[in-house]
């Protein structure tokens, strides 16, 4: 069996369906570079410091992936007077664990890759100097479907081996 490097990946707890397709594309697409996608589930954290667990993750790991993706509510918003019943809305905003544990890993001097969708921006998805930053479309189906996306995610695995290795 061969040994993978571990790389963590901060995501959303919550996806739409697409969104969790896109993100099974990047996932296995690391895997198939030899590294080792790790995240945890809510429910996997063992203590009630949950950024205590995600600093014993990172500890491990040589790089890491921010997803941040439209996040869509549940709670419906005010309807203007103008409107009849409820709606949803969808936010931009990255999550603020994506902004924690990007700062977490940055903070290690871990390899990061930024990947956003379209229209997601502050914090650590605003262009930095020494990150890789680039946009994903909603709906990933393979990574022939974005530009620069194979590239960026090779360059990124170039750097976490390079981090490795150093170690």
């Amino acid at each position: 069996m061969q040994h993978r490097i571990p790389v963590f990946v901060s995501r959303p707890l919550r996806l739409t369906p697409a969104q969790a397709r896109s993100l099974k594309v990047i996932e296995g697409y690391i895997v198939r570079l030899g590294l080792d996608p790790k995240t945890y589930e809510a429910s996997e954290y063992p203590t009630d410091v949950p950024i205590a667990e995600v600093h014993a993750l990172a500890r491990i790991c040589s790089g890491g992936v921010i997803l941040g993706v439209i996040k869509y509510s549940d709670e419906p918003r005010e309807p203007q007077a103008s409107q009849v019943g409820k709606e949803f809305t969808s936010q931009m905003a990255p999550t603020p664990w994506n902004q924690i544990e990007a700062g977490i890993l940055y903070s290690m001097g871990l390899p990061l890759l930024i990947l956003r969708e379209r229209g997601v921006t502050g914090g650590v998805f605003d262009h930095s100097t020494g990150v890789i930053i680039h946009d994903i479309p909603k709906a990933l189906t393979n990574l022939s479907d974005v530009e620069g996306l194979n590239d960026a995610l090779l360059k990124w695995s170039a750097q976490v081996r390079a981090y490795y290795y150093r170690r």
